[in-house]
This record gives C-alpha cells, structure tokens and sequence, in this order.
C-alpha cells in the first residue's frame, strides 16, 4: 500500500503492481490488463517475469482480449467485475482457448482479479501459474485486498495523468492564443486561427467560417490544409453539414464516423472526422471554427471539445479585436 500510494506515473504505478502483486500471490507470471481508449479491447500495459523471456508476452501481445468474450476469464472478470479461476487449462473446458499459449510459455492455471474502483472496472491483473491452482478463501481475500490497493493506485495515477495533460493544454492554448493576438489584420487573424486551432488538436485541416448576418450564412473566412477550388467562396446555411449544425444550434459537435454520417458534404471526401465549435461574442455568433482528420482510427473526444471551446473564446476576441481596428482605420482614413 506505501509503495502505490507513492507512485504516481502511468508507467511506473503499471509495472509496480504488476510485481508486487505477483510476488505477493506467489505466481510464475503476472499481466496488467487495461482497457483501450474506446474500452473495446483489453490489452497487456504491464507483466511480472514476462519481459526476462526472448518474446515476451506483451511484446507478441497474445494476450491482448477483446472484452468480454465468455469463453475468456480476463475479459469475464472485467465484465462481471468478480475473479475468475481455470484450475487447470488443460483439463477444464473453458482453458481450451489458451492451450497452446499455455503449453508454450509453462503454466496451467491463471485467475484473473478485476480491479474496480468506485464500481468502475479499471483493469484485470491475472496471475500464472505452473501448477493446478485455485485459490481458497484466504487467498480470495488477499488477492481482493491487492486489488483494491492497485485500482485506488491505477485511479489516482489516471487522475495525475488527466491532471498533468490538463496543464499541457492550457499551456499550449496560452501559447496558442498569444499567437492569434499578435497581429490586427482580421485576414492574418483569421488564417492564424485556422493554423494555430490545427495545431493545437494535432490535426492536419482546419477551417473558419464567419457568420454573414445579412445574408444568414455562414462564408468561408481562412482554411488550413484544404485545397482546391471547391473551398473558394465556400457559403453553408444553417443547419447545413457539421458547420451549419453548429452556427445553428451554437453549440459543438463531434462527427467521428463523418463519412456515413448525415452531416456528410461532398467537398469534405476525405474526412473521417470533424470537430466544430461556435465562435461566440456573448450570445452574438461570429463564427464556427472546424477541424478535420483523414485518418482511419483518430477520433475527437470531449476533451478535444472542450480545448477547441476554450480556444474559440479567444478567437473571438481575437477577430473582434481585428474589426474594431479595422473600423478605426476606416474612420480615420474618411
């Protein structure tokens, strides 16, 4: 419990449970599962004596799982959030799946422990072992007890992570918003905005419409990545694609399946996912900023939201800035 409480970094607080627990279990091996991203799939971040054989098993990743399949116990635990034992893989049906993993790395029993925390499952730490192994009530207690410790460890590590990446961004959005800021050019704004809200997301194009409230259309103003004459005087309506949605209901929208969506247009042919948010001056629109990817697997998500909201906050400033300087130099050149 000491050692957990003062480790702190992914990593680290991974490869500590990994040891710790095993050698405390008494196990040949030992894998910290963890779910991905989307929390489709389980997969191996951490083991105890894996990495002291040739390939290891996290590096052929053999026991990555897709969570739950019935006929697996670490995405069985993971699902019903209790321990799973196989007495013996060779004998019981249930081992059938993993014979030859088994037979090939030296063990015959495993007993996978979720690690829950707050009713969430975290992960699955599953133990090795060469012998027949089920786990009587004392050692059931011991192995709820670890499991307890590590998914108090696992949250407050993902908890310093989301922190830590919490710091990262605002950092970058200050650097970010300085740069939009630096010149009065509503032209030069608005193509900074459209580079440094790429950047900022990690994404290759960019858009920015302002809002026409004479014509009641969004115009587009600055692009970043696309190309072609098809953006050239690009004008949306309300309600139109991913951007109109946005100017209409002024709120943000994330579209991570862009192609087989009904917010498709045919001009965004590559795009597989857009993030927009409105540019807002109080409750005036100004604007809608977008950002796209064309790669298969990168998806936007609530935090990619809320960095794009932050940073269209400033943008507004940023672009109003810009016209009542250019309604200045107006005033003064009459």
């Amino acid at each position: 419990s000491q050692v957990l409480s003062e480790t702190l970094l992914d990593g680290d607080i991974y490869q500590t449970v990994a040891d710790l627990s095993a050698r405390a279990i008494g196990a040949k091996y030992s894998a910290l599962f963890l779910p991905d991203d989307e929390g489709k799939s389980l997969r191996v971040q951490a083991g105890y004596n894996l990495l002291w054989k040739p390939l290891s098993f996290a590096g052929r990743r053999r026991l990555s799982r897709t969570a739950p399949p019935e006929n697996d116990p670490v995405g069985r635990a993971f699902s019903v959030k209790s321990i799973q034992a196989i007495a013996d893989v060779f004998v019981a049906s249930e081992g059938e799946p993993l014979r030859e993993e088994a037979s090939r790395e030296g063990y015959s029993s495993l007993t996978a422990l979720p690690l829950v925390h707050r009713g969430e499952a975290l992960g699955v730490l599953c133990f090795y072992f060469e012998r027949q192994f089920v786990p009587d009530d004392e050692q059931v207690g011991l192995m709820t007890a670890i499991g307890q410790q590590a998914a108090i460890a696992l949250a407050n590590a993902r908890f310093h992570e989301q922190m830590a990446a919490k710091n990262r961004q605002l950092s970058a959005l200050l650097d970010t918003s300085k740069g939009i800021n630096a010149d009065l050019s509503l032209k030069t704004v608005l193509n900074s905005i459209a580079a440094k809200a790429a950047e900022l997301l990690g994404a290759m194009k960019s858009v920015v419409f302002l809002w026409n409230e004479e014509l009641q259309r969004l115009e587009i103003a600055a692009k970043r990545g696309l190309k072609g004459k098809e953006y050239d005087g690009l004008s949306i309506s309300l309600g139109e694609g991913v951007t109109g949605k946005v100017a209409e209901s002024r709120r943000a929208l994330i579209v991570n399946d862009y192609q087989s969506s009904g917010h498709r247009m045919e001009r965004f042919q590559q795009t597989t996912a857009f993030l927009a948010v409105p540019i807002l001056k109080g409750s005036e629109l100004l604007g809608v900023i977008g950002v796209l990817s064309e790669e298969e697997g990168i998806k936007f998500n609530r935090e990619s939201t809320e960095l794009l909201t932050l940073f269209a906050l400033h943008a507004a400033i940023a672009i109003d800035n810009a016209r009542l300087h250019q309604e200045t130099l107006s005033m003064s050149h009459d």
